[in-house]
């Protein structure tokens, strides 16, 4: 065949979410449970500043790290609610979306065969995008018993000389879970104790129920230099089409 894929896509499973999605397409009556898509609608302000801004011709190139004005609004928002100190200038990086975020945060930091724990069951994509780095997926059980929530103890029982990298996804896609303080601080020795590194999918953050407080790793001391967050305006704002993210790390990883 003249024109055929990869060997390293070809590896690459198809997200059995995105299956589901375009076989339920036209539908009628279904209840999707499929994408991570808010039912209310994006706020009438964010709509208005939108239509504001194109009517303007703010549309051109920015900065690789984004609207320097956007970063500081993060940086006051990561201080406020997060307990995260980022500087606008340096430790905050606006993306494509939480995806391109999740990708750039694996390609720039896995090699090849380096082992990559990834939360089970967890998001689809972490498998995907450790692949396409040349990185080895390696599960970690999310067990019933502790409310599905990611423990350092069965975190341990995976690590080898191998291991680069612990993802976490708090709150969880697709169980719901939210890590207790408490085991972020128990995660956080853990990673600080064998030099990892950790990528902390936080999309989810102000989706929390029933007394859950969320909490985030790279508050605690000695987590911003070696933790990408990830965050998003996707599932807070009900913006998933309009492919705003954000990666907020230590000033190192960041550039």
């Amino acid at each position: 065949m003249l024109v055929s894929p990869s060997r390293r896509v070809e590896g690459i499973p198809r997200s059995g979410i995105r299956e589901i999605f375009d076989l339920a397409r036209g539908v009628p009556d279904l209840v999707h449970l499929e994408l991570g898509e808010p039912d209310f609608r994006i706020p009438d302000h964010a709509t208005d500043a939108a239509i504001q801004a194109l009517s303007e011709g703010f549309t051109k190139y920015t900065t690789n790290a984004g609207i320097e004005d956007l970063r500081q609004a993060i940086s006051e928002k990561l201080k406020r609610e997060n307990e995260i100190d980022a500087d606008s200038n340096g430790e905050i990086m606006v993306t494509a979306g939480a995806m391109e975020a999740l990708s750039l945060s694996i390609l720039c930091t896995v090699d090849q065969g380096d082992e990559v724990l990834i939360p089970d069951p967890g998001y689809v994509s972490y498998v995907a995008h450790v692949l396409l780095a040349g990185g080895v997926p390696k599960f970690v059980p999310l067990r019933e018993q502790n409310d599905f929530r990611m423990r350092a103890e069965d975190i341990e029982n995976h690590l080898t000389k191998k291991t680069r990298m612990i993802i976490i996804n708090s709150p969880s896609n697709p169980t719901g879970a939210v890590e207790l303080l408490e085991d972020l601080k128990s995660i956080a020795d853990l990673a600080q104790k064998h030099d990892l590194l950790v990528l902390s999918d936080e999309p989810y953050e102000r989706l929390v129920y029933k007394g859950n407080v969320h909490h985030s790793i790279a508050a605690l001391p000695g987590m911003l230099e070696r933790t990408v967050s990830i965050f998003s305006f996707s599932k807070t704002y009900a913006m998933t089409g309009m492919r705003i993210g954000y990666i907020a790390s230590g000033r190192e990883l960041v550039q």
